[in-house]
């Protein structure tokens, strides 16, 4: 089954280099909603349905998404960027990044959450996914820290930057 995960549009955190986790729910600044916009034009029109996380910068790029390509849209709370607890609103150093395949970094930041349990949720996200639409292609708008997650466990690679409105597909 085919899955095209994108991460949204930019916000002023991302542009400040600012995590944000779950606990930031920030809109898309200015740029955002202009990638957004040319993410929706650039796009093909070969997908079923449209997935994304309830979170306000995922959420308004996937609407402008649904609203161009006239598709059914749906939010999951499995597709929430990953929840740093603690580290929500801190700056993110040059380079900095928290590991997925290292077991240093598979930590639970204060109230926040461990990579395994980012990935228990993913992938309980895909299953159901594979069951409700057998045989569709489903795209995905979801954060940078998922779309990581995803390709360390699905292509081996662990990325250190995802960019915005940036595209990924994968056979699941």
């Amino acid at each position: 089954m085919k899955f095209i995960f994108v991460r949204h549009g930019e916000t002023e955190y991302n542009k400040l280099r600012r995590r944000m986790g779950q606990r930031i729910d920030e809109s898309l600044n200015e740029a955002g909603l202009n990638q957004a916009r040319e993410l929706a034009n650039q796009l093909e029109d070969n997908f079923d349905v449209i997935f994304s996380s309830p979170l306000k910068r995922a959420k308004e790029t996937a609407e402008i998404i649904a609203e161009r390509f006239n598709k059914k849209l749906i939010f999951s709370d499995y597709l929430k960027e990953h929840d740093i607890g603690s580290l929500s609103g801190k700056a993110r150093e040059k380079g900095e990044r928290m590991g997925i395949g290292d077991p240093e970094y598979d930590y639970r930041p204060y109230g926040g959450e461990s990579v395994e349990d980012v990935k228990a949720r993913l992938e309980k996200f895909i299953k159901e996914v594979k069951e409700s639409y057998p045989d569709k292609t489903v795209l995905v708008v979801t954060h940078g820290g998922i779309i990581r997650l995803i390709h360390y466990l699905h292509k081996k690679e662990e990325l250190d930057h995802i960019g915005n409105t940036s595209v990924h597909e994968f056979e699941l």
